[in-house]
Order: C-alpha cells, then sequence, then structure tokens
C-alpha cells in the first residue's frame, strides 16, 4: 500500500472520541464525554515515529513557522473541487472499519460533493463489506477558521465528519480538530481535539434540528490558545487550555464511514445507498474571517468541470 494510502487511513481511525458511548439511547445534552484513557509520554522533545517519506508543501502555498495558509473556499454545488485535491481509492487494513475507501463513491451534483456508502457486489477475502469516500488536500493547514456546509448520513453505524488531522504516518505527533456526526444520533454534533495522540474537550452537542434532513454550516476556529466551535454562526463550545491546543499543520478530512466501534456509532444496519452531502468547504488562515462559505463565492471566475477537475487525481 503506498504511503499516502496508508496516510489517510489513519485520519478517522484516531478520530474515535465517543469509545463506549451507548449506541441505543441519546446521550445526556451538553455533558462533556470523557476523553479515551491514552497513555501519552510528556517528556520532551517528542518522539517522532518513523513514516514514509511525505512530499514537500510549496512555500507559497504552506508557510508552517507563521502558520499561514491561502485562503480558499469551494462550492461543491459547482460540481467541482480543484486541483490539489485527494479523492482515496484504497483498501483499509483496520478492524475499527467495515468499508474501503473507493473513489466510485464521491460524486459531484447540483446538490454538492456526495459521499455514498454501498454494499460490495463481491468483496474479496479480507476486504470490507463496504465502500465509501473519502477526500482531503495534498497540502497541509494550520492555524485559522475552519468552515463546511453540509448535511450529514443518518443510520446506524455511520459517521460523517469533517476534521483536521496529521499523525504517525506523517512523521509526526498525532494532533486532530475534529467535527463528527453519528448516524444513530443525527440531532447532536460531536467536537474534539487531539495533541500528541491525547484526546482534549471532547463534547456532544445537542442541535435543534435533525442534521440529516438539510445542509448547516458547522465550522471551528483553531488558534493556538484555544478552538471554537460554531453551528450556522452561534459560538457553541469552546476549549481553550493551550497546553492542550494542536500545533500542528495538519489535513483537511472529508469522509463518511462505517465502523466496528458499535458502543458509539451502532451495529452498521444503516441502508446500503446511503449518503452524506458536502456543499461548501472553506478556510481562513489566522484570525481573519474572508472566503467562507457563510459568505458565498465573490468570484465570477469560471470554475473547471468536475470530469476536467478530478483528472489525474485520483490514484489506480
Amino acid at each position: 500500500m503506498a504511503g499516502r494510502h496508508t496516510i489517510l487511513v489513519c485520519g478517522v481511525l484516531c478520530t474515535a472520541v465517543a469509545c463506549g458511548r451507548p449506541a441505543d439511547e441519546a446521550p445526556p445534552e451538553q455533558n462533556e464525554v470523557p476523553a479515551p484513557s491514552v497513555t501519552v509520554e510528556e517528556s520532551e522533545p517528542e518522539t517522532v515515529v518513523d513514516a514514509p517519506e511525505v512530499e514537500e508543501i510549496e512555500p507559497h502555498t504552506m508557510h508552517p513557522a507563521l502558520g499561514r495558509n491561502q485562503a480558499f473556499m469551494i462550492d461543491f454545488t459547482r460540481q467541482y473541487i480543484g486541483e490539489g485535491w485527494y479523492i482515496a481509492n484504497h483498501d483499509v487494513p483496520d478492524s475499527q472499519w467495515k468499508n474501503d475507501f473507493r473513489a466510485s463513491a464521491v460524486t459531484f451534483t447540483p446538490d454538492g460533493m456526495n459521499i455514498t456508502i454501498d454494499k460490495k457486489p463481491n468483496p474479496e477475502p479480507g476486504q470490507w463489506p463496504y465502500n465509501s469516500g473519502e477526500v482531503s488536500p495534498y497540502e497541509r493547514f494550520h492555524y485559522g477558521y475552519y468552515e463546511v456546509e453540509m448535511k450529514v448520513a443518518k443510520g446506524s453505524g455511520l459517521v460523517s465528519a469533517m476534521f483536521t488531522y496529521t499523525g504517525q504516518f506523517f512523521g509526526t505527533p498525532h494532533d486532530e480538530v475534529d467535527i463528527e456526526f453519528v448516524g444513530t444520533h443525527t440531532n447532536y454534533v460531536e467536537f474534539n481535539v487531539f495533541r500528541n495522540g491525547r484526546s482534549y474537550g471532547s463534547k456532544r452537542h445537542r442541535l435543534p434540528f435533525d442534521a440529516s434532513e438539510d445542509f448547516h454550516i458547522y465550522a471551528f476556529d483553531w488558534q493556538p490558545e484555544y478552538v471554537h466551535w460554531y453551528v450556522n454562526g452561534e459560538k457553541v463550545h469552546a476549549h481553550e487550555k493551550p497546553s492542550q491546543i494542536p500545533r500542528l499543520p495538519s489535513k483537511i478530512m472529508m469522509n463518511m464511514w462505517a465502523g466496528n466501534i458499535e458502543e458509539w456509532h451502532g451495529p452498521a444496519t444503516f441502508e446500503p445507498g446511503t449518503k452524506a452531502v458536502f456543499r461548501c468547504l472553506s478556510f481562513s488562515p489566522d484570525k481573519t474571517r474572508t472566503h467562507t462559505c457563510s459568505e458565498g463565492i465573490k468570484t465570477t471566475e469560471p470554475q473547471t468541470t468536475a470530469d476536467e477537475s478530478l483528472r489525474g487525481r485520483i490514484d489506480p
């Protein structure tokens, strides 16, 4: 398996913020979820895990020392994603999953970017019974304001997510900022951060709507001193302990998957063909709020069609 494929697998495996959650009843409103028990070596300097070589980021798009990136916004309803994004197309060799990732599970329609989960017609020995999708950029991003407009997948066994991630397959400690939805309780959104492999600030927030029924905007503002989370522009959760805030440039991940953590997301009894739909994704560097999904696209420049934009980006 290529190094890039393994990287994408790891991203979501490390987002299991709610192991041990009951799947048959709604979680308590606004209560903080205990972090998983993880032993972390706190001594300095931190050990860097050996990993496949990662291609360097072009200096005009990434300045890790300053935590600056180019702002962007992608309107998926224009059936477009642009160059520099990777649609996962690989098997997932880990027991926490029930699906592999296939590029065919990611499609573009006037509704947005659809990630669909379906049964495999003839799974090979050792493969999981389902195919689903994951999309991420080749480059990494740092401190700033992240927004996603999405309609989540509903069904037992499913998780829909947008998050930032870096970890051992990048040769770095595990840092992460999460927005996740469990398909059994789509009137809740779940937030979490990881720093050096340890979970902090995990929270289930009750929503005044069902996130699977319509599009809503979810966001987080990730800064060196804090992470703030937003729903439709309203701040609903904050984690403000600088020593626990992720600090490493990370990938932006969008995915939907089925897993074996049944105490969290329930058994895999969802309807095949279920999908999560992503309508917009945006990033604003530092503490600015420009080019956001909330504001809408401000450019009239023509965008490449979906087929052209995907050409050459899907690994065989």
